[in-house]
């Protein structure tokens, strides 16, 4: 038999030692529960951001080509405007693109201008969400003609109306067949087509008007980059690494030759003015020196660019020479159209070096 003091010694030994950790808990209770319900938290945001960043990254493709125009109403074709026509003509990959095509009207919408084959035409790409049947875009449409402006609008490969699937190189070549076709057309005057592109419409406009030779360019609230956008939308994640869907529009519009008018509403805030002061100066530091950017006063990403007899209107008829400028000093001129870039004698027209609208006057940045 082992002396009690002995056995007493060998059981001490077996009891576990407290660990730091149980040591830690028990001096401090209160600050380890704070700990653990700091680890808690902190696992529960990481799980949570890097589950937001996976939703962003996946559904980016539904944020810029939206289900809406994709749907029944998108995919119904409803009656043309007065004179307008459905028509339809193949991409390069072999897409079937359905377009609606206006020719001029006069003020009140009643009738189709006699001389529209000799007017100005406005290839228009629309923005997010839209199609041919969105009421926004019927109305813009039929102010643009009561402007005096022909208008060719095609519906994106994979929305509305056209097949295939949407992506950012379907908008590219939807453009580019776009205006192959109103090349071709004989009540079009191929010297006279203007591209527009209003908000994503502007992506698909500054690429098709740096690889081929329009008469102008007019971007209508257009973003320098989608990645941009992004940052703006979600600043707490790496958006320009994280935006498959890049529109880099801020580096090809360095590629435009032809003049450009650049407007741009004041009080947007979904694109900010910031972005069209970007891609102006972009424009000229590519070698454009045909290059107007018009800040509206007020107005918002969308409206301000369907208003009847309104500043962008006007400034877009002033900028394709179909209607009178008022200039600084209040003398009336009516401005000759700009020339298509390269043409024998190519040179600022009077519509590109100064445009006032109403209240709100631009000049060109020219370099002299």
């Amino acid at each position: 038999m082992l002396p009690d003091e002995l056995v007493q010694k060998l059981m001490a030994g077996l009891k576990p030692t407290t660990s730091p950790q149980t040591s830690f808990a028990r001096r401090y209770p209160f600050a380890a529960r704070l700990l653990r319900v700091g680890l808690v938290l902190f696992t529960l945001g990481l799980l949570g951001y890097v589950g937001a960043g996976v939703y962003f990254y996946t559904r980016q493709h539904a944020m810029v080509f939206r289900p809406v125009a994709r749907g029944e109403q998108a995919r119904r074709q409803v009656a043309a405007p007065l004179g307008a026509s459905y028509v339809t003509f193949s991409a390069a990959r072999g897409e079937t693109i359905t377009a609606l095509f206006g020719p001029a009207l006069d003020e009140h919408g009643d009738r189709v201008l006699p001389d529209a084959a000799r007017r100005p035409t406005l290839l228009f790409f629309y923005g997010v969400g839209e199609y041919l049947n969105y009421p926004f875009l019927r109305n813009q449409i039929e102010v643009f003609r009561r402007a005096g402006f022909n208008v060719l609008v095609p519906e994106y490969i994979g929305l509305g109306l056209s097949s295939g699937e949407p992506s950012e190189q379907g908008l590219y070549d939807t453009a580019l067949a776009a205006f192959e076709y109103l090349k071709r057309r004989p009540d079009v005057d191929p010297q006279r087509i203007f591209i527009v592109g209003h908000s994503l419409g502007g992506a698909p406009a500054v690429d098709l008007a740096a690889r081929v030779q329009p008469a102008g360019l007019m971007t209508l609230a257009t973003f320098t980059s989608l990645p941009d956008i992004a940052a703006l939308r979600y600043p707490m994640f790496p958006c320009h690494y994280l935006t498959r869907i890049r529109c880099p529009n801020v580096e090809k519009i360095r590629q435009v030759r032809a003049p450009i008018l650049i407007l741009h509403a004041e009080n947007d805030t979904t694109v900010p003015l910031w972005m069209a002061e970007a891609l102006t100066k972009a424009a000229f530091e590519g070698g454009n020196q045909q290059v107007v950017q018009i800040t509206i006063p007020s107005g918002n990403h969308d409206t301000i660019f369907a208003l009847p007899k309104g500043e962008a209107v006007r400034a877009m008829q002033a900028f394709a020479g179909i209607a009178p400028v008022t200039p600084e000093k209040g003398r009336p001129e009516t401005p000759q159209p700009a020339q298509a870039a390269g043409g024998v004698g190519s040179t600022p027209s009077a519509a590109v070096r100064n445009i006032a609208v109403g209240t709100t006057t631009a000049a060109t940045m020219n370099r002299q």
